[in-house]
């Protein structure tokens, strides 16, 4: 019981800690829901099925990881896009689009 409780939490808090790594402003809280929601992809919730599922599923758990990468990337560009005065909004997020258009022909 006790081995696989502790792989199971070195496996989690290992994903926590990449996705804190990847993203400065995560906090360890945040990092440790996704990696909670992540593990209900395993067949059960015992210990022993999570980490092993954590061991064997490294596609998945990058995967995850970049996703939230990006969710959190989104909002970081959301609230900029807000802080700015209503008038200003409209040229950046154009810009954006015109950036955008331009970087997906590269």
């Amino acid at each position: 019981y006790l081995h696989w409780r502790i792989r199971r939490r070195m496996q989690a808090n290992g994903v926590a800690r990449k996705m804190m790594a990847s993203v400065p402003e995560m906090t360890f809280e945040r990092a440790m829901a996704a990696v909670d929601e992540l593990c209900k992809k395993a067949s059960d919730e015992s210990d022993e099925a999570v980490a092993t599922w954590l061991e064997t599923h490294t596609e998945e758990v990058n995967a995850c990881v970049e996703n939230e990468k990006h969710r959190l990337n989104e909002e970081k560009i959301y609230r900029l896009v807000a802080s700015l005065p209503a008038a200003r909004r409209g040229e950046v997020i154009r810009d954006l689009v015109g950036f955008a258009r331009v970087a997906d022909v590269r």
